[in-house]
């Protein structure tokens, strides 16, 4: 099982695979950084929710590589509007403790 940070680090990775242009959102992620939880997939990064469903399969990997047997539809990921959203759910999914304040 995954902790927190780690959960919220694969979120990260796998929606830098799906901005155009490419982002490096772990490098601006964080308190007063140019990205956090509240940054929008569509407005801030440019990821339409078609573009969400490219990446299911990854995320239905990724909770798999952490033991996770349960996974997500394509409609629920394309749901999600914030990068917390996708936070959330990947937690949510994967019975995460997500931590007070969190995710920000």
């Amino acid at each position: 099982m995954a902790t927190y940070p780690e959960a919220k680090a694969i979120v990260i990775k796998l929606l830098t695979g799906v901005t155009r242009p490419r982002i490096d959102i772990a490098a601006n992620y964080g308190d007063g950084a140019k990205y956090n939880a509240d940054s929008e997939l569509l407005h801030d990064l440019g990821i339409p929710p078609e573009r969400m469903f490219s990446i299911v399969r990854r995320f239905n990997s990724e909770l798999h590589r952490i033991g996770v047997a349960r996974r997500v539809t394509s409609d629920a990921l394309a749901e999600q509007e914030t990068i917390g959203d996708v936070i959330t759910l990947f937690c949510e999914v994967a019975e995460i403790k997500i931590p007070a304040g969190e995710p920000k």
